[in-house]
């Protein structure tokens, strides 16, 4: 946003994503205990849209948008393998997130049928140790390795 008066010129909204992994009661394939494990990003959207209207009520879009990642936190709730254990928090620094869309849309008299593929990127860096502890002793450290997340998909929406 710009704001002449003021001479900001750069105003950075602020994202949360939240994603919940919970393989509580479940065991893997090599018979290891599940446990409920929480992602917390908080970042800074900067993007693009633009809209291009065509006969018949016709409508084609494009978005693209660049997340600059600011602070995350894992909170791995490993007690739910297993009582003896503490659950751990890991805080993450650095990382960013990309996302792109292409929007068809048909203006009707009663509402507009929208059609919208997209695609999300997530590159996150390796956070910090944690100790992980058993019965209050120290057994180890874990951390979060670097990773990353690709979504992708079809929003089909109606507009009224």
């Amino acid at each position: 946003m710009l704001y002449p008066s003021s001479g900001r010129l750069l105003d950075l909204r602020r994202g949360y994503r939240y994603l919940n992994d919970d393989s509580s009661g479940k065991t893997t394939s090599t018979n290891a205990a599940g446990y409920e494990r929480e992602s917390n990003y908080i970042y800074s959207p900067i993007g693009l849209e633009a809209t291009y209207k065509m006969q018949n009520d016709w409508s084609i879009g494009a978005s693209a948008e660049y997340d600059i990642f600011w602070w995350g936190r894992q909170n791995s709730h490993l007690s739910d393998a297993n009582r003896g254990f503490a659950d751990v928090e890991n805080d993450q620094n650095e990382g960013y997130g990309v996302r792109g869309s292409l929007k068809l849309q048909k203006k009707g008299e009663k509402f507009d049928l929208i059609l919208e593929p997209f695609i999300r990127y997530w590159n996150v860096a390796k956070s910090n140790d944690s100790n992980v502890t058993y019965a209050g002793v120290i057994v180890g450290y874990g951390y979060e390795p670097k990773n990353n997340t690709t979504e992708y998909g079809i929003k089909i929406g109606v507009k009224f």
